[in-house]
Protein backbone atom coordinates (compact mmCIF):
# COMPACT_ATOMS: atom_id res chain seq x y z
CA UNK A 1 0.00 0.00 0.00
CA UNK A 2 1.40 3.18 -1.14
CA UNK A 3 1.60 6.19 1.19
CA UNK A 4 -0.69 9.62 -0.31
CA UNK A 5 0.89 12.33 -1.64
CA UNK A 6 -0.63 16.12 -1.55
CA UNK A 7 -0.71 19.00 -3.42
CA UNK A 8 -2.05 22.50 -2.81
CA UNK A 9 -5.35 23.71 -5.24
CA UNK A 10 -6.35 26.68 -5.01
CA UNK A 11 -10.01 28.18 -6.21
CA UNK A 12 -10.64 31.43 -7.45
CA UNK A 13 -14.32 32.09 -7.72
CA UNK A 14 -14.46 35.46 -8.92
CA UNK A 15 -12.08 36.89 -11.57
CA UNK A 16 -12.24 40.70 -9.79
CA UNK A 17 -11.53 39.88 -6.47
CA UNK A 18 -8.43 37.07 -7.01
CA UNK A 19 -7.39 37.89 -3.35
CA UNK A 20 -10.37 35.97 -2.37
CA UNK A 21 -9.64 32.00 -2.89
CA UNK A 22 -11.04 28.59 -1.43
CA UNK A 23 -7.40 26.74 -0.69
CA UNK A 24 -7.27 23.35 -0.07
CA UNK A 25 -4.44 20.54 0.01
CA UNK A 26 -5.93 17.83 -1.64
CA UNK A 27 -4.31 13.78 -1.11
CA UNK A 28 -4.42 11.20 -3.87
CA UNK A 29 -3.11 7.82 -4.25
CA UNK A 30 -3.25 8.23 -8.12
CA UNK A 31 -2.23 11.24 -9.64
CA UNK A 32 -5.61 13.11 -10.91
CA UNK A 33 -6.01 15.55 -14.20
CA UNK A 34 -6.54 18.73 -14.17
CA UNK A 35 -9.61 17.82 -16.41
CA UNK A 36 -10.92 15.56 -13.16
CA UNK A 37 -10.60 18.49 -11.11
CA UNK A 38 -12.05 20.86 -12.93
CA UNK A 39 -15.07 18.19 -13.19
CA UNK A 40 -15.27 17.27 -9.51
CA UNK A 41 -14.84 21.35 -7.79
CA UNK A 42 -16.05 23.56 -10.06
CA UNK A 43 -19.58 23.86 -12.03
CA UNK A 44 -20.54 23.11 -15.09
CA UNK A 45 -20.94 25.35 -18.00
CA UNK A 46 -18.18 28.37 -16.82
CA UNK A 47 -14.73 28.64 -18.79
CA UNK A 48 -11.89 28.30 -16.28
CA UNK A 49 -8.42 28.77 -16.53
CA UNK A 50 -5.66 26.66 -14.70
CA UNK A 51 -2.22 27.25 -13.86
CA UNK A 52 0.31 24.85 -12.20
CA UNK A 53 3.10 26.53 -10.42
CA UNK A 54 2.58 30.27 -12.20
CA UNK A 55 2.16 28.44 -15.65
CA UNK A 56 -0.64 28.37 -17.45
CA UNK A 57 -1.60 25.31 -18.80
CA UNK A 58 -3.74 24.91 -22.32
CA UNK A 59 -7.56 23.60 -21.85
CA UNK A 60 -5.96 20.40 -24.50
CA UNK A 61 -3.62 19.73 -22.02
CA UNK A 62 -5.85 19.50 -19.39
CA UNK A 63 -6.88 15.52 -20.19
CA UNK A 64 -3.58 14.52 -20.26
CA UNK A 65 -1.39 16.61 -17.26
CA UNK A 66 -1.10 14.56 -14.13
CA UNK A 67 -0.72 16.59 -11.28
CA UNK A 68 3.10 16.00 -8.86
CA UNK A 69 2.89 16.04 -5.11
CA UNK A 70 4.87 19.17 -5.56
CA UNK A 71 2.41 21.11 -7.61
CA UNK A 72 0.69 24.26 -6.88
CA UNK A 73 -2.95 24.27 -9.12
CA UNK A 74 -4.69 27.56 -9.24
CA UNK A 75 -8.05 27.66 -11.35
CA UNK A 76 -10.31 30.67 -12.15
CA UNK A 77 -12.87 31.78 -14.20
CA UNK A 78 -11.94 33.13 -17.51
CA UNK A 79 -12.50 37.02 -18.59
CA UNK A 80 -13.86 36.56 -21.81
CA UNK A 81 -12.94 39.00 -24.53
CA UNK A 82 -17.01 40.11 -24.46
CA UNK A 83 -16.40 41.30 -21.09
CA UNK A 84 -14.65 44.24 -22.27
CA UNK A 85 -17.67 45.06 -24.52
CA UNK A 86 -20.21 44.76 -21.78
CA UNK A 87 -18.45 47.56 -19.38
CA UNK A 88 -18.54 49.86 -22.35
CA UNK A 89 -21.92 49.26 -22.99
CA UNK A 90 -22.62 50.02 -19.18
CA UNK A 91 -20.23 53.31 -19.48
CA UNK A 92 -22.36 54.76 -22.22
CA UNK A 93 -25.52 54.36 -20.86
CA UNK A 94 -23.99 55.75 -17.65
CA UNK A 95 -22.59 58.70 -19.91
CA UNK A 96 -25.93 59.04 -21.86
CA UNK A 97 -27.76 59.25 -18.01
CA UNK A 98 -25.54 61.95 -16.78
CA UNK A 99 -25.46 63.66 -19.76
CA UNK A 100 -28.36 65.73 -19.58
CA UNK A 101 -27.95 66.58 -15.98
CA UNK A 102 -24.41 68.25 -16.46
CA UNK A 103 -25.49 69.99 -19.53
CA UNK A 104 -28.06 71.97 -17.77
CA UNK A 105 -25.24 72.43 -14.92
CA UNK A 106 -23.02 74.09 -17.53
CA UNK A 107 -26.19 76.03 -19.09
CA UNK A 108 -27.09 77.33 -15.73
CA UNK A 109 -23.13 78.16 -14.95
CA UNK A 110 -22.56 79.97 -18.53
CA UNK A 111 -25.99 81.72 -17.75
CA UNK A 112 -24.60 83.02 -14.82
CA UNK A 113 -21.38 84.29 -16.02
CA UNK A 114 -23.49 86.06 -19.02
CA UNK A 115 -25.48 87.99 -16.83
CA UNK A 116 -24.68 92.19 -16.70
CA UNK A 117 -23.49 93.25 -13.61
Amino acid sequence: MSTPESFRLAIIRNPFERHIRDERVIEFEDAPTIQTLVGEYLPAGTEFAASINGELIPVEAWTTYQIKPTDQLVIAPRVLKGAGRALASIAMIAVMVAAPWLGAWRRRRCLVRARPR
